[in-house]
């Protein structure tokens, strides 16, 4: 493995020159500011990663830690005419857009990260590589603590328990192991078998509040099991070879654990959303108004509310105290004119990417990832790219402002940072 690069090979971020960049930490949501007009900070390059000339460069994975100090991307250069395939993994100070270690060098002989994770206190990050191994690394000085072979094949799906007793890692070998985070130590193998009969790649991985029951996405199922004992409680969503070509892509999107309760909410395929119990698999309750498939929903932090979207692009609020729809807007076109980069522009139609569904940390704004009506170019003055992330406030569903040219996004856990990604360009904004 390739020795990390420390800060004397740090990149210099590319400084928005109508943004500050003097920021002032506060972890208060009460008195943060909201999203309505982000600023941006930095724009970073990822082509700062590999050798001069190179292209086709894009993230894979990226991760935020804990304490909202690093922002970790892997990213991966794909084939394109004689240009050899190759991944990069580093570390980035957020508030200043510096690079501060690259762990993973974009060298042919080493293998690539897939899947990233912080340590609960940020002192560590692991990968799930393509290699099937796992790697840990010190974030402060980025020297390797461990390694070691996990899969057959690459890792796809990588998470923590939030008690910090556990690293799941999901494989394209199509099995789920579960170790002892101190160590290393091989706990459990999950036979994903028990759930399928032909069982299929490991598309997403999610730990309960409580660290005691794991959701599985694969390519047909989401599962329900026991961690400690290594069971399968339920097979709570089962895809037929018909309805995989559409819902696929949506099950790593369509789960979560509903904080401060007991219940699992997911997709299911008669177009509705069906809350279980962890404990016992359950089914609590069936929340149904949506008319087309469900692509993607979430919960808030204090598990009050649940947002859904489905393939027509409308967007259902959802009261988990009383189980009803209280509202529904569609994202398929705005609400007003907006400013983007400083000009106004109209609010002409555009459709949301099968993507999740992200919630600012603070709660009161979610994000969802536009395409052009094509899926590729520019089909509205909003999205001069063909891409963008629609900003809204959850109060109103009413549309706060686009951030432009961006396909992935994430929120920092002090709300103070938005970090999006549209191809090898990175960017770092601020509310």
């Amino acid at each position: 493995m390739s020795s990390p690069i420390g800060s004397s090979a740090i990149a210099a971020p590319i400084p928005d020159a109508q943004a500050s960049t003097q920021i002032v930490a506060d972890a208060s949501f009460a008195t943060a500011p909201t999203w309505r007009s982000p600023g941006r900070l930095y724009r970073i390059s990822l082509n700062s990663l590999y050798p001069a000339g190179s292209s086709n460069i894009r993230p894979i994975a990226q991760a935020i830690s804990p304490d909202s100090e690093l922002l970790a991307i892997a990213s991966r250069q794909s084939a394109g005419g004689s240009q050899p395939e190759r991944g990069a993994l580093a570390l980035w100070n957020l508030s200043r857009g510096t690079r501060r270690i690259t762990l993973l060098k974009p060298d042919l002989t080493q293998a690539e990260a897939r899947a990233i994770v912080f340590n609960p206190n940020s002192q560590q990050i692991v990968a799930g590589l393509n290699s099937g191994n796992v790697q840990v690394w010190d974030t402060t000085t980025g020297n390797p603590v461990r390694s070691w072979t996990a899969h057959g094949t690459e890792i796809t799906a990588i998470a923590i328990s939030p008690d910090r007793q556990f690293l799941i890692t999901g494989s394209s070998d199509r099995t789920v192991k579960v170790w002892e985070l101190s160590s290393g130590r091989l706990l459990q193998t999950l036979p994903l078998t028990a759930g399928e009969t032909e069982a299929t790649t490991v598309q997403a991985l999610q730990i309960s509040p409580d660290s005691r029951r794991l959701a599985i996405a694969t390519e047909r199922s989401i599962q329900l099991w026991d961690i400690l004992a290594g069971r399968l409680v339920k097979v709570i969503v089962q895809l037929s070879p018909q309805q995989a070509q559409s819902l696929s892509a949506a099950l790593p999107f369509s789960m979560a654990f509903v904080p401060n309760s007991a219940n699992l909410a997911t997709l299911d395929t008669d177009n509705s959303i069906k809350l279980w119990d962890r404990n016992n698999g359950a089914r609590v309750i069936t929340l149904r108004q949506h008319q087309q498939p469900i692509q993607a929903l979430t919960v808030d932090v204090a598990g009050q509310l649940l947002i859904s979207r489905d393939s027509s692009q409308s967007v259902l609020f959802w009261n988990l105290q009383t189980y009803r729809s209280d509202r529904s807007i569609s994202v398929a076109s705005g609400n007003r004119d907006i400013v983007v980069d400083g000009s106004l522009v109209s609010s002409l139609d555009s459709t949301a990417t099968p993507s999740p569904i992200t919630l600012s940390a603070s709660g009161d704004t979610f994000a969802v990832p536009l395409s052009g009506l094509d899926g590729r170019g520019p089909a509205s003055s909003l999205i001069p790219s063909g891409f963008g992330i629609d900003l809204r406030e959850v109060t109103t569903g009413a549309r706060l402002t686009i951030i432009p040219n961006a396909q992935q996004i994430s929120f920092s856990p002090n709300n103070l940072f938005l970090v999006s990604t549209q191809a090898s360009e990175v960017q770092i904004w601020q509310p």
